[in-house]
């Protein structure tokens, strides 16, 4: 016993975050669990200002990317930024930051010329939120880049039956549904 504690000890000499040897020291683990805890409470982000933010930085990658396309760092950055957009769809607890997700997903797959891709986060996001202006400006804009490379008559009159969407009367009776 006495050579584990030492061992543990060694450890969290050189790592003092390595849990497999905080859970040798009960008490350590403790305290560490604890801080943790402590730290996550005093992020004081709301969900709006998180979604905000993350829209912000996924422009920011986007206006990097346009500048280079050839950046490997940048489209690391996207690939997180697409990760980041699919965990926040995945764990959304309200229609907005559900929306929100589908609307970055679209952003980073637009950006990266992914058509197809951004074409079904916007849907999703105009789904979900049909009134939502950003997200069916969005869809209606992948629709009328989708018509100069395919049906040009079916891709523009779906952008303006997305547009037109938006000035119909809201259905309060349209559930929220998940996808």
């Amino acid at each position: 016993m006495d050579d584990a504690l030492r061992s543990f000890d060694g450890v969290l000499i050189e790592k003092p975050t390595n849990l497999v040897a905080l859970l040798g020291k009960k008490s350590k683990a403790v305290v560490a669990w604890q801080r943790s805890v402590e730290v996550s409470k005093s992020d004081a982000t709301s969900e709006a200002e998180r979604a905000a933010l993350f829209l912000q930085g996924t422009r920011l990658i986007n206006s990097a990317f346009k500048a280079n396309q050839k950046s490997a760092a940048v489209a690391n950055a996207l690939c997180e930024a697409l990760k980041l957009a699919e965990r926040t769809i995945q764990f959304a607890d309200t229609l907005t930051v559900y929306t929100e997700g589908y609307l970055g997903a679209g952003r980073v797959s637009h950006a990266e010329g992914s058509l197809i891709h951004a074409t079904k986060h916007y849907s999703s996001a105009v789904e979900g939120q049909p009134k939502h202006v950003v997200g069916a400006i969005d869809l209606a804009q992948i629709q009328m880049q989708n018509g100069q490379s395919e049906s040009y008559r079916d891709e523009m009159a779906a952008a303006f039956h997305t547009l037109d969407t938006l000035l119909q009367p809201p259905n309060p009776h349209a559930p929220w549904k998940r996808q």
